[in-house]
């Protein structure tokens, strides 16, 4: 089967029930595919407690390096983030994962319905 990458076109922003705007699926996405990384500003440890004193932010992603520091990417600021930013989490039917390779790379982890 010949992969095909997917754009910003085979996703629509829309509002959600009870966690502001999500992303969905346009059409059905394969188990495994690549979606895209996770975009934002990069924060280290000191400067995510800064920012966000109560340590909770709606948008920033925590990502262990293989040293074992912690570094965020905040998708805040939508000038400096993607698509991803939209993705809410849902534990009951979560249908992606993350790949964390000096940086959040999303995936496909079942297959995914357009909505």
């Amino acid at each position: 089967m010949r992969r095909r990458f997917l754009s910003r076109w085979d996703f629509a922003v829309l509002d959600t029930e009870h966690k502001g705007k999500g992303l969905f699926a346009q059409h059905d996405i394969p188990e495994g595919a690549y979606l895209f990384d996770y975009e934002g500003e990069t924060l280290d440890l000191p400067a995510y407690e800064s920012r966000y004193p109560d340590k909770v932010s709606d948008y920033a992603v925590g990502i262990k390096m293989p040293n074992g520091a912690m570094q965020f990417k905040d998708a805040a600021d939508p000038c400096k983030s993607g698509l991803a930013r939209f993705m809410n989490h849902d534990f009951r039917r979560a249908n992606v994962r993350r790949a964390t390779a000096l940086g959040g790379h999303l995936h496909t982890s079942t297959t995914s319905t357009a909505s």
